[in-house]
């Protein structure tokens, strides 16, 4: 059966790698000694479940045979010829991730993923490997984990983009194989200009901060229109940057097309929430993953997401001064250690002039 590395085993990795055990596939995921030691006081079980009712239980044993291996530490022999690697950490590891895989003298067979937020991973592991299939995709969806337990949920709709290969379409059969079980699984599409789905899907990214910094759960944010607003403003920021620069971003679905986003964001609630009920569903428990960086005291995605804009917007001679007030929000936040859970009126206050 097909294998698989799942580069960093937070709420993103284990998702994936999850949804690739149903499907018959040995997945080894690298990670840290917390989750591993979370999985063995909960008897040795990892769960998974996603907002349509499905669940899996995964038993680990340290067998070598297992469908369900965990490492805290890669070695060569961990990597098979025909492997895929599904780097799931965060941007600002990519360099080291890469230069780890390429001490371990990985063959030129095996194929690496990037599953990450923020652009120019695909480079970073291209210039480590270019004689590698290294592919591109995108993580649409929300996961959510249970405190410390060793409990992570898909939490929200949105597919995957996985960039057209035929490699791709193995990956893209196995993630969604659960469907035929009721078992969670992940929507996998195969997208050919992978370039525009990324600044596509750095525009929905720019919610990560707003919800950061409101500390509400996803579905209450997106139902306060002072949020909505603040996030329109960053958008229409960043796509003025974009354009400036000769992007040209792609819609991750009919509802999300970049022309029309900001302006539906702006929306009144009753209106918003009927046309983002029939293209998206949201676990109520559900948040970004920068509100749980800045409720644990790490750092954030921020340089990589608005800061991104930022920088699109220098080059551009285009002004984001919304997206840097975000920015200096979080950076404030980060310093202090948690999120400073404005109201939404608060953050439209502090942010939008």
């Amino acid at each position: 059966m097909p294998r698989a590395i799942v580069y960093g085993a937070g709420r993103i990795g284990v998702c994936l790698g999850s949804c690739l055990m149903s499907a018959g596939w040995t997945v080894t995921f690298v990670g840290r000694d917390s989750l591993l030691d979370a999985i063995k006081e909960n008897d040795n079980k990892l769960v998974f479940s996603d907002f349509r009712g499905g669940e899996t239980t995964y038993t680990y044993t340290g067998d070598k045979d297992d469908l369900f291996q965990y490492t805290t530490n890669l070695k060569h022999d961990d990597i098979h010829e025909g492997d895929f690697i599904l780097i799931t950490v965060k941007r600002e590891q990519s360099k080291d991730v890469a230069e780890e895989l390429q001490s371990l003298g990985i063959d030129k067979k095996v194929i690496i993923v990037s599953f990450q937020n923020g652009v120019g991973n695909k480079e970073i592991f291209m210039d480590s490997f270019p004689d590698q299939t290294v592919l591109t995709a995108i993580f649409g969806a929300n996961v959510i984990k249970f405190d410390d337990s060793p409990h992570f949920r898909l939490a929200t709709t949105n597919p995957a983009l996985v960039e057209d290969s035929d490699a791709s379409k193995e990956l893209r059969d196995a993630l969604g194989a659960g469907k035929e079980e009721n078992k969670p699984y992940v929507d996998c599409e195969l997208h050919k200009d992978m370039e525009s789905m990324i600044y596509g899907k750095l525009l929905l990214n720019l919610n990560n901060a707003v919800n950061a910094l409101c500390g509400l759960p996803l579905q209450d944010e997106l139902s306060e229109r002072s949020c909505r607003k603040v996030l329109s403003a960053c958008m229409s920021e960043a796509i003025a940057a974009m354009n400036a620069n000769g992007i040209k971003p792609g819609a991750m679905n009919a509802l999300m097309q970049p022309k029309i986003l900001p302006h539906v964001m702006k929306l009144p609630s009753f209106i918003y929430l009927k046309l983002a009920s029939s293209s998206l569903q949201v676990d109520p428990a559900a948040k970004s993953s920068m509100w749980d960086d800045l409720s644990a005291g790490k750092k954030t995605e921020i340089d990589y997401l608005n800061g991104v804009v930022i920088e699109l917007g220098r080059k551009g001679n285009v002004p984001t001064p919304v997206n840097q007030a975000i920015y200096d929000l979080v950076k404030d936040a980060e310093e202090q250690g948690n999120s400073p859970h404005y109201s939404p009126d608060e953050l439209l206050h502090k942010t939008v002039k």
